[in-house]
């Protein structure tokens, strides 16, 4: 008997929320699920693109919000492992409450402890903190904020490669902020996403559901690659990794 009543109140599985996940995400877009973050709804995925093998990685902490797309540097040695290690020190930058700076650093460390001196890795974290978006980030990976009208309220500065963390190169963060409302959606993507479609894009999927959403950049984003981005620029091959937040009212936020 009691048996049986545990069984029958054992909870059933559902879609990771953001107490259950934090850690790296190396998935690709063929399955592409809604999870549960503090403030709405993320999707998200990576993958080659038209490169032989994947050198992004995406972290997330959902219990704290946060969240960063990391882009193994071409050209370097050990790209890969560099973005693992400032996707781990970006985690523990964001459990221990570590500045951008003191994380940025411990990257550049860990990468010359490790035997990484060629390696090099460039990112844009965020982290949201009663609806303020603050912002961090190092080289070509690209951060976009979309309205519910529409129109985009934050476009996020590149900096160069030579800021990101690297073997034998410290490099330097550089931190923005912007202030978030309810279905604003937050765009986030390595340079295998905007070098291949232009901001203003993101303004056609207005109304769109986000997992949908994500689709059409992904199909846009590698026909670009394919095709050129128009009839006068060429397209960029690279990996692509795509970050979609949606900041919803509080009574939706935790529902699938």
């Amino acid at each position: 008997m009691k048996e049986s009543i545990l069984n029958i109140t054992k909870p059933k599985e559902s879609i990771p929320s953001f107490e259950k996940f934090s850690g790296l995400w190396e998935k690709g877009f063929e399955d592409i699920k809604i999870f549960n973050g503090k403030s709405g709804r993320i999707v998200m995925g990576t993958d080659k693109g038209l490169r032989e093998q994947n050198e992004d990685i995406i972290a997330v902490d959902f219990g704290n919000d946060a969240f960063a797309v990391i882009d193994g540097m071409g050209g370097y040695a050990h790209g890969q492992e560099a973005a693992q290690i400032v996707g781990l020190q970006f985690l523990k930058a964001v459990k221990e409450k570590l500045s951008p700076r003191e994380m940025h650093k411990n990257a550049h460390i860990v990468m010359q402890c490790t035997g990484f001196k060629e390696s090099g890795a460039v990112y844009l974290a965020g982290q949201i903190e009663k609806k303020k978006l603050k912002i961090w980030s190092a080289g070509d990976a690209h951060l976009v904020v979309v309205d519910s009208k529409g129109e985009i309220k934050f476009s996020s500065k590149y900096t160069t490669l030579q800021d990101a963390p690297s073997g034998h190169g410290l490099g330097e963060a550089k931190t923005d902020f912007t202030l978030l409302e309810n279905y604003d959606r937050i765009f986030v993507g390595s340079d295998g996403l905007f070098n291949n479609i232009k901001d203003e894009e993101l303004k056609n999927l207005k109304g769109v559901p986000i997992e949908k959403a994500m689709q059409e950049l992904v199909k846009s984003a590698k026909n670009a690659m394919k095709n050129g981005l128009d009839e006068n620029t060429g397209g960029s091959p690279d990996n692509l990794t795509i970050l979609i937040y949606e900041i919803l009212p509080t009574p939706l936020r935790g529902k699938n």
